[in-house]
């Protein structure tokens, strides 16, 4: 097989020892994040218990965490971090400091401070920060004190700003001087606390040299230490991986991340991304160096994540059939399996989606994401007999194994099996709240496969099983999932039927759904209808829209059909209705439209959707009663703002907006009857400035519709004008608001003045 070249190299690990600051993965992404199997799946990978390895569920991002209680950094939530592992270790030398103080000395204070702080411990105070009395006279803290004052020095020099793409080389220079030093006070220093200490950076800075030979003869000659040291032991061993890494010794650096992945929480990440095994040839070397069972399960187990789940599955029962490191291969293969052979799944014919790649793949990759690959139809039977055959020997958790074999059976469509391994896992459970609610799942896909026709007993068959999902819900989302791919396929069922308001309120399409009034007053219908079946109750009550919303699309309808009087009855049958604000003044006006200016605009009246429409029947009926002619045109003039502001082009837009977005706001776009009103409104008028602004509001509904039905873009100064603009220059040229349009407006003043750079403006 051929070579392949590390993705994750050892580098990783090393990065995270030299910086020992707790760090979290930054990705730079462009557009919407692609969904998580998460997103779809229906099996529930906590049935394993222990949040030892959740962190190593399925997902397509780097590590599993859909939860807010995820401490990032942390492969669980009871994990400590490396920095608390430290400090902890660093409180049996600094005796008598507090938890903060260890972690300033540790973490925050510099060079300069922590030399200061040696002069104080000496007896020195020279200065006031050497005056500290915390240090005063403590010769015990000396030694601590000057390690982490070389460990500072060290951080200086190879400190590298994280968004530095060119850095820096390191000064090699100065980095051998430091190993000097380090070499030492390994040697003279009293404290094997610190002389561990001093080892680790001896085989850092042999790393960093590029000297990694000398670093790993160290570790084999003269490191006399084991995992009881604590984690120092573990970053040095981990140097030495990373030093066999560049010597191209694989087979010792994957056994030695092996290991680390075992020993600590904390190094687990670091630990999973470093290993990486080469060739098969490298493989078999390494299976080699393992020397008990424990670790060949570890190679095995790593590999499975990596590669191929079912094979590390069947390496680690022949080896220990009892092994807590089987149950993540067991969800991942089974997550593995559903992603691919299950009909539930919008990203498997998606180009962009990351595992949507064909390929034939090595037995071993470089990428652990390409083990979604590992299980395809021909691998179903296997996988079952796998698990079915270690189900029978588990004990502790044999309802894992056996709920797992329930739900790969039913994938394959043997639901007789399915249901029987589902019956045998809810009868050896030990109050698993996650199998219980697996097996809800269970029973509600399984019974649901073998439905073929929708109809009453059917029915209530189905919410019968949908209570028992949610009455055990353990708050994670498959089993939501597993309802919404039930509901997914009677949605197909109900629209075969020709039944399409029951088969919206199984898969809700509202956008699309509502094509006209007669929709909007079935569903109204069907949801106050009293006598619903219990499925119909449920399938409403999850229904993104509720009466209050299908009333308010009602409602909307009737303002643009211009009833303003049926919309008004409409929001009388609840004090809710009606009720958003509309952003500007719906019956202001400008000679050009800026809808901001008017919502920025102080409102004495703060217009509602409801206050609007009552308004507009107001004035209405004013402009037709009304006596004196300049107050009818003036309401004229107001209703006409108000019809022309509810358009696309006004600043009460927002009257069209409901739960559907305006779709059913059929003359959003139109201002014919605004046009209309606003030449009433000139017709009664006296008033030559007045008349004026009505025929301008009329030319800009005109022009209005022009943009709608005729623009085509040819140059900014480009425009067709309308019969309007001719009657404002014909019989308004010589009133002040006449100046105040060709100012203002831009394609006026090109109409007025044709070709004039100054008219160029935003019209």
């Amino acid at each position: 097989m051929k070579q392949i070249k590390l993705k994750i190299s050892s580098l990783f690990l090393i990065s995270s020892l030299l910086f020992p600051q707790d760090s979290s993965t930054v990705k730079g992404c462009g557009g919407g994040d692609l969904g998580d199997i998460i997103d779809l799946s229906m099996f529930i990978p906590e049935i394993v218990e222990s949040d030892k390895y959740d962190s190593f569920f399925l997902s397509i991002w780097d590590y599993y965490s859909p939860y807010e209680v995820k401490i990032p950094g942390r492969p669980s939530t009871s994990a400590k971090t490396k920095n608390e592992l430290n400090i902890e270790e660093w409180k049996t030398y600094f005796i008598g400091l507090s938890d903060e103080k260890i972690n300033d000395l540790v973490y925050k204070y510099s060079e300069t401070f922590t030399d200061s702080l040696i002069k104080s411990a000496s007896g020195k105070f020279i200065d006031q920060y050497s005056n500290e009395e915390l240090y005063k006279n403590r010769k015990d803290f000396l030694e601590g004190l000057e390690y982490l004052k070389l460990a500072k020095r060290v951080e200086t020099i190879i400190y590298r700003k994280p968004w530095d793409w060119n850095p820096e080389p390191l000064d090699q220079q100065a980095l051998e001087l430091e190993k000097s030093t380090a070499l030492e006070k390994y040697i003279s220093v009293k404290s094997e606390f610190i002389r561990l200490r001093y080892a680790f950076q001896i085989v850092r800075l042999c790393y960093l040299t590029e000297k990694y030979d000398q670093g790993i003869s160290f570790v084999k000659l003269d490191f006399n230490y084991t995992l009881l040291d604590g984690q120092m032991y573990l970053r040095t061993k981990g140097y030495e991986a990373a030093c066999n890494v560049k010597l191209s010794n694989f087979s010792e650096a994957n056994i030695w991340y092996a290991k680390l992945y075992d020993y600590e929480e904390a190094y687990k990440f670091e630990a999973f991304e470093s290993f990486h095994p080469q060739s098969d040839k490298e493989w078999e070397e390494t299976l080699l160096l393992a020397k008990s069972i424990r670790e060949k399960e570890l190679l095995w187990h790593l590999m499975g994540v990596y590669a191929a789940p079912l094979n590390g599955m069947k390496e680690i029962v022949k080896l220990n059939s009892t092994s807590d490191l089987l149950p993540l291969l067991l969800v991942r293969a089974v997550n593995i399996a559903e992603n691919n052979l299950v009909e539930n799944s919008d990203y498997r014919n998606n180009e962009y989606y990351p595992f949507a790649d064909e390929s034939n793949l090595a037995s071993f990759t470089p990428d652990p994401l390409f083990s979604w690959n590992s299980i395809k139809e021909e691998q179903l039977d296997d996988l079952i007999n796998t698990v079915e055959r270690i189900a029978e020997v588990r004990e502790y958790d044999k309802d894992v194994w056996l709920i797992s074999a329930a739900y790969l059976n039913w994938i394959g469509g043997n639901s007789e099996k399915a249901m029987l391994n589902t019956d045998l896992a809810l009868k050896v459970t030990k109050n698993n709240k996650a199998v219980l609610a697996q097996v809800a799942i269970n029973k509600l896909l399984i019974s649901f496969s073998e439905i073929s026709e929708i109809n009453d007993e059917t029915e209530n068959k189905i919410i019968d099983l949908i209570n028992e999902v949610n009455q055990v819900s353990t708050g994670v989302k498959r089993d939501e999932n597993a309802i919404q791919f039930v509901l997914r396929k009677m949605n197909k069922m109900y629209l075969a039927k020709g039944e399409e308001l029951l088969a919206e309120l199984c898969s809700p399409n509202t956008y699309n759904y509502y094509k006209n009034e007669s929709d909007v007053r079935n569903m109204l219908a069907f949801m106050q209808n009293k006598d619903n079946n219990k499925l119909s109750k449920y399938l409403i009550g999850r229904y993104p829209l509720g009466t209050s919303d299908l009333y308010n699309i009602l409602a909307v309808i009737k303002v643009y059909e211009y009833n303003f009087e049926a919309a008004d009855s409409i929001y009388d049958k609840s004090v809710s209705l009606g009720t958003d604000e509309l952003y500007g003044n719906p019956f202001n006006f400008r000679i050009k439209d800026c809808h901001d200016c008017d919502h920025g605009l102080p409102q004495k009246v703060k217009y509602t959707k409801r206050a609007f429409v009552d308004k507009m029947i107001e004035l209405k009926n004013k402009a037709v009663t009304s006596v004196d002619p300049n107050e009818k045109a003036n309401n004229y003039f107001l209703y006409a703002n108000g019809l022309y502001n509810m358009t696309y082009y006004g600043n009460a837009r927002f009257m069209s907006t409901t739960a559907i977005g305006n779709s059913m706001a059929s003359s959003y776009y139109n201002c014919d009857k605004a046009e209309i009103n606003y030449l009433k409104a000139m017709e009664h008028s006296k008033n030559k400035e007045f008349r004026a602004k009505c025929l301008w509001m009329a030319a800009k509904c005109q022009h209005n519709e022009w943009l709608e039905k005729e623009y085509v873009l040819r140059g900014e100064s480009d425009f067709i004008a309308g019969e309007y603009f001719y009657m404002m220059k014909e019989l308004f040229s010589d009133t002040k608001y006449y100046k105040e349009v060709i100012a203002e407006c831009g394609y006026f003043c090109q109409f007025e003045n044709p070709g004039l750079a100054s008219c160029i403006k935003n019209p």
